[in-house]
């Protein structure tokens, strides 16, 4: 077994350690494995925002868009997402945490009624199918070609692992390894840089790789897709941001409304 295998490997199996770990404290009750017991401390609450958004789409999906098309736009994505965050911090953080919800919808129930609950419910449910789909395709897109397994069994066997870390530990689980997350891919996206910079005999080569695949003009300017391209990762990043799950998640999760604030704001 090679080193990259023995890697993963040991990664996955630490990531659900530490959710059996947890376990113990997300089974006591509801509000322990949806939202940590609201016991999440500033710098935890912040870092699991981010782990939520620093995922296949917007590392090796941005940057693999933007290299294949020649054009930095779609970075546009991972700046808009950042603006979400800091507008919830400055807007409905704080409404978000002093409701003492569960949920998003649960949130909407409270401020327009059931069916406006229901309506979002159902819009969520598409939205995260397609998202389960989107990270499920990532981890598949690594897994095949380093184990040599077809696309649909890396599927399973990403989707196995991720479900049986998130079910048994609940969100202390989510806490502690998006905190983990975050430490791996910056690590593992410097090491990338690094190997990738030397394998293509360094920065020199790599720009006369990007001049070869699009205009150098385009490289500085985010609107060289074309403006409805761009609005469309504006809005998507923004209001993904303000109204998603898996970052608002933590925010319920937050010890108090000031942490709830200051952890969205400091995600970014």
């Amino acid at each position: 077994m090679n080193t990259y295998l023995t890697v993963i490997l040991i990664y996955f199996v630490f990531i659900i350690l530490v959710s059996l770990f947890t376990r113990k404290i997300a089974s006591r009750s509801a509000a322990d494995f949806l939202v940590a017991g609201r016991n999440l401390g500033l710098v935890a609450c912040a870092v699991v925002v981010a782990s939520e958004w620093l995922g296949g789409m917007s590392t090796i999906g941005v940057s693999e868009k933007a290299f294949l098309n020649g054009t930095m736009q779609p970075v546009l994505y991972n700046i808009s997402t950042a603006a979400g965050m800091i507008i919830i911090g400055f807007t409905v953080a704080r409404y978000y945490r002093e409701k003492n919800v569960h949920t998003v919808s649960e949130m909407l129930v409270n401020l327009f009624g059931r069916q406006a609950g229901s309506v979002s419910a159902a819009a969520f449910l598409v939205a995260y199918i397609t998202l389960s789909y989107v990270q499920l395709q990532t981890c598949a897109s690594v897994l095949g070609p380093l184990f040599g397994i077809s696309w649909i069994n890396s599927v399973l066997i990403s989707s196995i692992i991720i479900t049986a870390y998130t079910y048994v530990g609940g969100m202390h689980a989510l806490a502690v390894t998006g905190i983990i997350h975050v430490i791996a891919m910056f690590a593992g996206t410097g090491i990338a840089l690094f190997v990738g910079l030397d394998k293509m005999s360094g920065f020199g080569e790599l720009s006369t790789r990007l001049v070869e695949l699009g205009s150098p003009e385009n490289w500085y300017n985010p609107f060289s897709g074309g403006i409805s391209y761009a609005l469309s990762l504006v809005l998507g990043g923004v209001l993904g941001g303000m109204a998603g799950q898996a970052s608002i998640q933590p925010i319920f999760a937050a010890r108090n409304i000031k942490t709830a604030k200051n952890a969205a704001i400091l995600s970014v």
